[in-house]
């Protein structure tokens, strides 16, 4: 299995690619895709925070914690203004805000900084893959000569599926899986690693290749 400070240097590099890469388009890209990379560069800060925290303290849940509500808020804000029925309406921000509050309940009275916020987690998987499947239904019916392969709202819309669904089942499922399951800890950490790499990776050649990419839905 691979170490703790090896999944934290294989991780943090993955998503320090993608931050850069959203850098080098930030003047080239659309609002929605601005806010996908704030999200980033604000994920990368929390990684290292945490990372932190882990050796100072020996504990880094109480980082992500803190931070989990404020990024559902931001993923929330991202299909907002990259579904154009969610923008005209403001469900992002509707679905947003109440849930940002409730993240920060769960997360300072329910069940506390110091324990996984498996009940926020859980909850925020199923939104946010929710909203990834509307999103893609919203393509499909609103916009019937898009080039899907090729527009970026499509491939990061891929990419959080992909990343929410395995949150879904290892973290907001963590105690039943670990318990009733037996599935071993290292394991999931390899697995949710996996992801993660391959979803940081996948928005750094999403940025890389955007101008191409907006092109071509343009023409």
């Amino acid at each position: 299995m691979i170490s703790y400070n090896e999944g934290v240097l294989i991780g943090h590099t993955a998503l320090g690619i993608a931050v850069i890469s959203f850098v080098s388009r930030y003047k080239t890209v659309d609002r929605a895709s601005k806010i996908l990379g704030v999200l980033l560069c604000l994920t990368f800060l929390t990684e290292r925070i945490a990372d932190y925290s882990a050796h100072a303290f020996g504990n880094s849940i109480i980082v992500y914690g803190a931070f989990s509500p404020m990024q559902f808020f931001l993923i929330s804000m991202y299909f907002n203004v990259s579904i154009r029925a969610f923008q005209r309406k403001s469900i992002g921000i509707i679905i947003g805000i109440p849930f940002l509050l409730m993240g920060y309940t769960d997360y300072f009275f329910i069940q506390g900084p110091k324990v996984m916020n498996s009940y926020f987690l859980l909850t925020e998987s199923i939104l946010v893959v929710g909203m990834c499947m509307y999103s893609f239904y919203r393509m499909m019916l609103e916009d019937e000569g898009l080039k899907l392969m090729k527009y970026p709202h499509f491939w990061f819309t891929s990419l959080f599926f992909l990343f929410w669904l395995g949150t879904f089942f290892i973290w907001g499922m963590y105690d039943f899986v670990t318990r009733q399951l037996h599935i071993k800890a290292d394991l999931l950490g390899t697995v949710l690693l996996a992801i993660n790499v391959l979803t940081y990776l996948g928005f750094a050649a999403v940025y890389f290749f955007y101008p191409k990419m907006h092109l071509v839905n343009e023409q």
